[in-house]
């Protein structure tokens, strides 16, 4: 029988160590009596302005993107300097026992980018004999959030990589997939058939996160 976290619309993921990840909006992370339900003590806020609300009791990472195609492509820059720090950051609070939040303003594409990136780079594991990659991901996250309704259409949501149709700019949506495609490229190089593992250490310590 499923918890109250694992059953919650929002949960995308359990980690071995029992902690668990979720996919939100901007409204779940200000809904302070969820989010004590949940015992979610850790947040990443993938928007540049929406505040955080929870400063004293709540540990914050900010990653400052926007829904366009100039911030997609700067995640790309700097071998993906951005990316690699907030997942690690993730890696990091989960292992520490914290419960954690991924939001940004709807909860459809910046949040759940994150989401992908993070389980391609920390939970790639093998699925019936061979390791899952992005567009496994990609599925398994969208069909995740697919259990949430859009407060908007009253429809199940559908992240923007799952369905760049549910986007109202399919230039950015395109180019976030494409960044996510060449961010697991720079994980597992193509000439790296056995895929033993990420790049970067798992366990290496992350910059330390804005909390403004």
């Amino acid at each position: 029988m499923l918890g109250p976290a694992a059953s919650d619309p929002r949960h995308v993921f359990t980690r071995t160590n029992g902690t668990h990840l979720f996919l939100g909006d901007f409204n779940d992370a200000k809904n302070l009596d969820w989010l004590r339900r949940m015992n979610i003590t850790a947040i990443v806020n993938a928007t540049e302005t929406l505040p955080n609300k929870y400063l004293r009791t709540i540990q914050y990472y900010r990653l400052p993107i926007q829904d366009s195609v100039e911030d997609a492509q700067n995640l790309a820059k700097s071998n993906f300097l951005m990316l690699t720090n907030v997942v690690n950051w993730v890696n990091g609070v989960t292992l520490a026992g914290n419960n954690v939040l991924i939001h940004c303003k709807s909860g459809k594409n910046r949040s759940a980018k994150v989401m992908i990136a993070f389980l391609l780079t920390h939970e790639s594991r093998r699925v019936r004999g061979r390791l899952p990659g992005l567009d496994y991901y990609i599925r398994y996250v969208g069909q995740k959030a697919s259990r949430r309704t859009d407060p908007l259409t009253g429809m199940p949501v559908a992240i923007i990589s799952y369905d760049p149709t549910a986007s109202k700019s399919l230039g950015s949506a395109e180019v976030f997939r494409q960044t996510l495609r060449l961010y697991e490229e720079y994980l597992y190089p193509p000439r790296s058939i056995t895929r033993p593992g990420p790049r970067r250490n798992p366990g290496r310590a992350a910059k330390r996160p804005r909390t403004t």
